[in-house]
């Protein structure tokens, strides 16, 4: 005779099976998943393609420094593995720019003039494909299509996330690659335990691939080691309990294998380049710090209270001191937390999406934590976005598992749409109604410097064009450091176009006063 318990559990399938949330035949659930990704997909580029030239305003310095050397390697066919300038960068975020460019450049006149929206076209790229793949990830993870859209969905439309995927520098792209990396790692050791073949095995190359290739994104990526580690124990328990642990070790080592294929020509610049490996890491590192534990302990709280408290401050990451998660999601995240916190201490096996999530989210708060500059840092802790998201969803996913079947047969799909109007309306108002007209945003993102570059760029040629920047340093290309942007928008960024374009830049007074004495000339004195 049944239980009690087991009694309630059948009328609650009933209840769920009468209230239309049954499974669907196998065929129309994967109409409806394609649907799915469509919708998420077609959001995510919406909200971050749409306007990219002028919001955020302007064009900031680093994402004109990183666009100059991806247009040289685009001109050249030179790709490099590290870009030494501007404080060292890994080289595939400029090089996916460098691609882009090319692409740009075949339908566009030549020679090809840079624009803002042109500088941002790769993060843009990878934040689209970050929500993608999270879609995926947390599909592998939960077997849940609602979970895997609202994970999506509420990376799409988060403000922390759309600052960074406009904001062009290769910070976003170091989650996208985490992310997919861990979605081929799933689905091949999935993949080898139901059908072992070779399909399994090519997914674990793609994944070990796709992994290596995030080294060459940005510097936080080099913590990540840990997060992979967590999910290959996870994996290898279920191999050992099923008795094909060589298995395991045969996909880790396949894994593992890959990823040192892919990061070795980054290793061996380090090697004949040590001085690169860490020198921007140590610039900005809490470490040097008088008072490092009174420091340490204030960038922990600030980075606990970034999500519903008080965000980044700096205008070029957010509004500036909002939360990063609007209130609705925020709220979902503290649900997801306590929800997981409450599973694993009862040693649930429908845990483990949570501890992932929290060993993931630790892990990439580390670079905010060490550093000694404006904590909460939304850009540093860039990596944390999958899984805080993941966690508001498993929280909403355990939402619709309770509420679903207990409400009338509408109510939920429409509070589900009203919800989803909510913080999608106001995400679009918060990005490109507040953030981009803010004048914080305004100011930091340089506009009024973009603004006299573009009006110097309409005129003719043979206009000799002086910009005055006394004291300032020129680099190897003889732009003015720290006013890539006026070199980039002007389009003489290059010693060729500035010869062409009749553009100089005057870095002392004697120059300064020659200048202002040529007839004809058009000189604009840049101050801070």
């Amino acid at each position: 005779m049944p239980s009690r318990r087991e009694s309630r559990r059948h009328a609650s399938t009933v209840k769920l099976s009468k209230s239309g949330a049954a499974p669907l035949e196998p065929g129309l659930r994967r109409f409806r998943r394609f649907c799915l990704v469509g919708a998420v997909l077609l959001l995510a580029g919406l909200f971050r393609f749409y306007n990219l030239d002028n919001a955020p305003p302007g064009l900031h310095s680093d994402e004109a420094a990183d666009a100059i050397d991806a247009a040289e390697a685009a001109r050249t066919g030179r790709f490099e593995v590290f870009y030494p300038g501007n404080n060292g960068r890994e080289g595939l975020y400029i090089n996916t720019g460098a691609l882009l460019l090319s692409g740009v450049a075949a339908v566009e006149p030549s020679p090809l003039h840079l624009e803002a929206w042109m500088a941002r076209l790769a993060s843009a790229l990878f934040g689209t494909l970050t929500v993608l793949g999270i879609f995926f990830l947390m599909r592998a993870l939960t077997d849940s299509d609602f979970a895997a859209t609202a994970a999506a969905f509420f990376t799409a439309v988060s403000l922390w996330h759309l600052c960074l995927s406009r904001l062009g520098t290769r910070a976003v792209s170091s989650a996208c690659f985490l992310v997919w990396a861990l979605f081929f790692l799933l689905w091949g050791f999935a993949k080898i335990a139901r059908s072992p073949g070779w399909r399994g095995w090519l997914l674990l190359a793609v994944a070990g691939a796709v992994y290596g290739a995030g080294f060459h994104t940005y510097t936080a990526y080099r913590i990540t080691p840990v997060i992979v580690l967590a999910a290959l124990i996870w994996l290898a328990r279920g191999y050992r309990s099923s008795g094909h642990f060589r298995t395991w070790i045969a996909g880790a080592g396949l894994f593992l294998g890959m990823t040192l294929l892919v990061v070795s020509p980054l290793a061996f610049y380090f090697l004949q380049h040590p001085e690169k490996f860490s020198s921007r890491t140590a610039e900005v590192s809490i470490l040097r710090s008088h008072t490092l534990w009174r420091d340490l302990a204030g960038n922990i709280g600030k980075t606990i209270l970034m999500f519903n408290v008080a965000g980044d401050p700096n205008p070029r990451h957010n509004i500036a001191g909002r939360p990063e998660m609007f209130l609705p999601v925020g709220l979902l995240f503290l649900g997801g937390v306590a929800l997981g916190i409450w599973r694993i201490s009862r040693r649930s096996q429908t845990s483990w999406p949570f501890v992932l999530c929290f060993v993931w989210a630790a892990v990439g708060a580390v670079p905010a934590i060490l550093s000694n500059e404006g904590a909460p840092h939304a850009l540093r802790s860039c990596l944390m976005i999958p899984p805080c998201f993941m966690l508001a969803a498993l929280f909403a996913d355990q939402v619709r598992l309770w509420a679903a079947p207990r409400l009338p047969r509408y109510v939920w799909p429409a509070a589900v749409a009203a919800t989803v109007l909510v913080i999608g309306v106001e995400a679009w108002i918060s990005y490109f109604v507040i953030f981009a007209h803010d004048p914080r945003t305004v100011l930091n993102f340089q506009n009024q410097k973009a603004v006299i570059a573009r009006r110097f760029a309409a005129m003719p040629d043979w206009v000799p064009k002086y910009f005055l920047v006394v004291g300032v340093q020129l680099d190897e290309r003889g732009n003015p450091e720290g006013y890539e942007n006026v070199a980039l928008l002007t389009g003489g960024y290059t010693p060729a176009e500035r010869a062409r374009r009749n553009i100089h830049f005057v870095t002392t007074t004697a120059e300064a006063q020659r200048a202002r004495h040529t007839e004809g000339a058009v000189v604009w004195a840049i101050r801070e």
